[in-house]
Formats: structure tokens, C-alpha cells, sequence
């Protein structure tokens, strides 16, 4: 009997062996990915300037040659990756007889930790389409205070309504 137990034994270790040496040689790996998008968000607050200047006022502004707007729209930037902010001018608004172009339009921003087309702190006509500010850096929630003139001529520009409509475009690669 005793011989009849070691075969048994010895075939068991020897059915068993493989599995456990295949056992300990497996490798199992896991990975985890995600691809995180760009991200970039727009916003205009305070957008439209209507405003309606006294004779006082009117007097200051004939002195100086232009009207500086008092309501001064917020433009919020965010975006996490490279940004271009830019604007053109349309739709100039001059009574019947007076002759206003994009050029008697000036705009600023007071941001002056951005690349821009000199827009920062200075006033400076929205000629076809101009980049006002840009960084090829990714940009935290950041609000830019336009300031809006217009240049004014006591001789030709007669009493009436002067406007210009203004769009922004942010751009973000994705």
C-alpha cells in the first residue's frame, strides 16, 4: 500500500506543479487615460452704450475733439489652452448729411498682462478686424474693462444719433 500512495502523491505534485509555476509568471496590467478638452468661455456684461451726453458735457467734448462713453462693458475670459480675443466694427449710425467710419470709433482695454495690437490703455480704432488681446498661455476666469470713444467734430457732426456696432470673437483652439 505504501507504494500505491507515493505514485498518487507524486502524480498529484506533478499534475499541480505547472499550474502553480504558470501562476506566478502572469503579469495583468490596467491603465487609465483621459483626454481633457479646451475649455474656454466668453461673456459680455454692461454690452450696450447708450448714452445721452448734456449741452455741459457737450462743451468738454468739442474741447477735447471726442466722447468717452461712461458705460464700460466687462468682457469675462476663461480658456485652458491659447486664446485670441478680436473685433470689427459694422453698422456706423450717423444722421443723413454727416459721414462717420469705423475710424471715428475708438476702443481700450486695462489689462496690460496680455499680447495685444495696442489696445491696452490707449485708444485706438477698430480698423477691418484687430486682435485686441492674446497670450499663448492658458487664461484664468479674467475680466477686461473695454472703454469706448468716439471722435467728434463740432463743424460736421450735427445733432442726431452716432452709434457703431462692435462683435467679439474669442477664439480658442480646441
Amino acid at each position: 500500500m505504501k507504494f500505491n500512495i507515493t505514485i498518487i502523491l507524486g502524480l498529484a505534485s506533478m499534475l499541480f506543479l505547472p499550474y502553480i509555476a504558470i501562476a506566478k509568471s502572469i503579469v495583468k496590467t490596467s491603465s487609465a487615460r483621459m483626454r481633457i478638452p479646451g475649455v474656454a468661455s466668453f461673456r459680455i456684461e454692461n454690452a450696450n452704450a447708450v448714452e445721452h451726453p448734456t449741452g455741459v458735457e457737450m462743451e468738454d467734448v468739442y474741447n477735447k475733439g471726442f466722447y468717452e462713453f461712461k458705460n464700460q462693458p466687462e468682457l469675462t475670459l476663461q480658456s485652458n489652452t491659447s486664446w485670441t480675443l478680436t473685433v470689427s466694427a459694422s453698422n456706423i449710425v450717423a444722421p443723413a448729411g454727416v459721414t462717420k467710419t469705423a475710424e471715428d470709433f475708438k476702443i481700450k482695454h486695462d489689462q496690460s498682462k496680455f499680447s495685444d495690437g495696442g489696445f491696452y490703455n490707449s485708444y485706438k480704432s477698430v480698423t477691418g478686424t484687430s486682435t485686441i488681446a492674446s497670450s499663448d498661455k492658458k487664461l484664468p476666469i479674467s475680466i477686461l474693462t473695454m472703454n469706448y470713444a468716439m471722435d467728434v467734430d463740432e463743424e460736421n457732426d450735427t445733432p442726431g444719433d452716432y452709434g457703431v456696432t462692435l462683435t467679439y470673437t474669442f477664439t480658442s483652439p480646441s
